[in-house]
């Protein structure tokens, strides 16, 4: 119930609440309205009630003229890419967050969205082709290849720290990036040579580097960022972050992750170690890929805090990690990815349609 004659492009999704994006560039979000999250003016909870709903459900303002590319979404602030490829950010703004020079919510009482909604301000003839949103920043993969983050590592707070002043992160000489991830506190690039590079909090083994980097965002300049240990001549095709883990489809088609395994996120059949990464001793071949089932590969990977889905090579999915609340939709109340007994081939698939599927 989103609206009449409306075709669905992706939805986003955060701790209480969605957004829709429709294939005509236009935006509806619903959910727990703390914040302004939900860019109606308010901080009203919306979806309670089916008269909010369908095409009682306004259209996010994003400008005159304005549509989104790309809609992304935390628990209390949202994103949009947009058709002119500029960023617009709404929402709570305590720590910069939304990119504007201050640290005013926006979104949560009338007349400041729209026109009235400033674009994130990059630099000078900078434009971005994707964008990627934590707990409390956000980062920006530009046209140019390079990554600016904002947020919670103080860029974002003042207009001085924004524009041509916010550094792009440094990935080494020559080096440019291919595809951006992020998880609640950090963030992972695919580079352009297909090694991979993860920043910001390493409580949980999030960047796989066997040390802290950063503090939770962005890293000085000159800072020099340690490539991911994916194992002897090993190379990364994509990259997928999310909570405090981190994930590489590897050129052989294995899928290995990191960070936190208190509940068997990891999927290697033990929480033995709780956190890997921490240590360095714990990437590259020591470093299990994740085991789904015999000759079983992964197309696509989606994630919350505590657990992940797999779309697998015959178009079926599996979940893993914590079975709480049902977010792993067996019909189990059984954590999955903890040992060998629930793990590959013995790790049921989500069931979706008749007995068994």
């Amino acid at each position: 119930m989103l609206g009449t004659g409306l075709t669905l492009t992706s939805i986003a999704v955060g701790g209480d609440n969605m957004c829709a994006l429709f294939a005509d560039g236009r935006v509806k979000c619903w959910g727990r309205g703390t914040y302004g999250v939900n860019a109606m003016g308010n901080t009203t909870t919306i979806g309670t009630s089916s008269s909010q709903m369908g095409d009682a459900l306004p259209f996010v303002d994003l400008g005159t003229g304005r549509s989104a590319k790309t809609i992304r979404i935390t628990d209390d602030f949202a994103c949009a890419l947009l058709d002119n490829s500029t960023v617009k950010c709404w929402g709570r703004n305590n720590l910069g967050q939304l990119g504007i020079g201050n640290t005013t919510n926006y979104g949560d009482v009338p007349n400041t969205m729209g026109d009235k909604l400033p674009a994130v301000n990059l630099g000078i003839g900078q434009t971005v082709k994707d964008i990627a949103v934590g707990q409390f920043h956000v980062c920006a993969h530009l046209v140019n290849n390079s990554v600016k983050c904002w947020g919670s590592n103080v860029a974002g707070t003042t207009t001085a720290s924004m524009g041509d002043n916010l550094a792009a992160i440094n990935f080494g000489t020559g080096r440019s990036v291919k595809q951006l991830a992020s998880g609640i506190f950090h963030n992972c690039v695919l580079l352009d040579d297909n090694s991979v590079k993860c920043w910001g909090n390493h409580h949980q083994g999030q960047l796989g580097s066997g040390r802290t980097i950063g503090n939770a965002v962005a890293v000085p300049s000159s800072t020099v960022i340690p490539t991911v240990n994916l194992g002897a001549g090993r190379t990364a095709q994509w990259i997928f972050a999310t909570g405090y883990n981190s994930c590489a489809k590897l050129d052989n088609n294995e899928v290995k992750c990191w960070g936190n395994n208190a509940d068997g996120q990891l999927a290697i059949g033990n929480t033995t170690t709780v956190n890997l990464g921490v240590q360095a001793a714990d990437m590259g071949d020591n470093l299990q890929s994740l085991q789904l089932g015999t000759n079983r590969t992964i197309k696509q990977l989606v994630g919350g805090t505590n657990h992940m889905c797999a779309l697998l090579d015959n178009d079926r999915i599996k979940c893993w990690g914590s079975a709480d609340f049902g977010r792993l939709g067996n019909g189990s109340s059984q954590h999955l990815g903890k040992n060998d007994s629930n793990t590959g081939d013995n790790m049921p698939y989500v069931m979706l349609t008749g007995v068994g599927l």
